[in-house]
């Protein structure tokens, strides 16, 4: 059951295929990047999902964009309000440590290269839109 029921949840439509995908395939346990976290189960998705790809306006202060690597369809989200901006990262840095050795994955990144574009073009618009991380 969703936390919240009542809520739109917004997600990547890229990511969710890949996990239903791998869910399918017979004696394959699916877990989402981390240990921690539980079995992928497309059927419990919530019903008021909205699938997104490319880039994605909401609300008018949120912009989610594409950052895969760590997962296919691994998202950040920029915020622009009241004249303030930033970019929650998500698991595009999983470490502060990452900033300035930004070539460095974790273990759990799906794709090693494009992990670490994403995480340049992250810290790049950073740093050349005034933004915080």
């Amino acid at each position: 059951m969703p936390t919240f029921p009542n809520a739109k949840y917004v997600m990547s439509r890229t990511d969710h295929d890949h996990w239903a995908a791998l869910a399918k395939k017979p004696d394959t346990e699916v877990y989402q990047s981390t240990p921690t976290t539980i079995p992928y189960c497309p059927s419990s998705r919530p019903r008021r999902a909205e699938f997104v790809t490319g880039e994605h306006g909401m609300c008018g202060c949120l912009t989610l964009k594409p950052a895969p690597g760590h997962t296919p369809g691994q998202i950040r989200v920029d915020l622009d309000s009241r004249g303030k901006r930033a970019i929650f990262a998500g698991d595009a840095l999983h470490n502060p440590v990452q900033v300035p050795l930004w070539k460095w994955n974790s273990r759990f990144c799906e794709d090693l290269d494009l992990a670490r574009r994403s995480r340049h073009t992250l810290l790049a618009d950073c740093v050349e839109q005034g933004r915080r991380c």
